[in-house]
């Protein structure tokens, strides 16, 4: 696909500058000097989001029969990513994003991390519902929401962590 790397987001985890394998939008920008949410997959098997703005919210992306298998049951509107999902293991939450739409990662079983940014100050309902490989999750000072079922049957996720700065939450043991 080729494109220009999100501002903020310049691979030094990585040593160099990852390539983009697959972009799109997913949310707007209140504001209309800017461009709003977006999202791209990576070669290095990142899903990130990034820009500026609310993410759209998301119909549950429930399939029929097998997982990997991806039959979804109607013309539903699920996230884009959702039937790419065998190209990236992470996920990445960068710049001005905030809020997580409801659904959004809903059922990437092959998810094992997903990074927040300080910005992101809601996370909607289900938006990590069934993604049996995260362990642990940090919350950053900017969560002021947390939906219904947002970590529903996340059956390995046993850390939950929230930065010490956050006026609204806190951790205690893990939970």
């Amino acid at each position: 696909v080729g494109a220009e790397v999100p501002k903020g987001y310049n691979g030094t985890d990585f040593g160099d500058i990852p390539l983009i394998v697959e972009k799109g939008e997913c949310g707007q920008n209140q504001n209309e000097t800017v461009n709003g949410v977006r999202w791209m997959i990576d070669n290095r098997r990142n899903l990130v989001i990034y820009g500026e703005g609310n993410m759209n919210d998301f119909e549950s992306p429930k399939t029929t029969g097998s997982n990997t298998k991806r039959e979804l049951i109607s013309n539903q509107i699920i996230a884009p990513w959702f039937n790419r999902s065998e190209l990236f293991d992470n996920i990445k939450i960068i710049g001005k994003v905030y809020k997580v739409g409801s659904n959004a990662f809903a059922y990437l079983e092959q998810v094992q991390t997903i990074t927040l940014n300080d910005a992101l100050k809601t996370i909607n309902d289900f938006a990590f519902e069934s993604m049996s490989k995260v362990e642990t999750i940090e919350l950053k000072k900017g969560i002021e929401t947390l939906g219904v079922g947002v970590f529903k049957n996340c059956a390995n996720l046993t850390r939950i962590t929230v930065t010490t700065d956050n006026m609204k939450y806190q951790s205690i043991e893990g939970v």
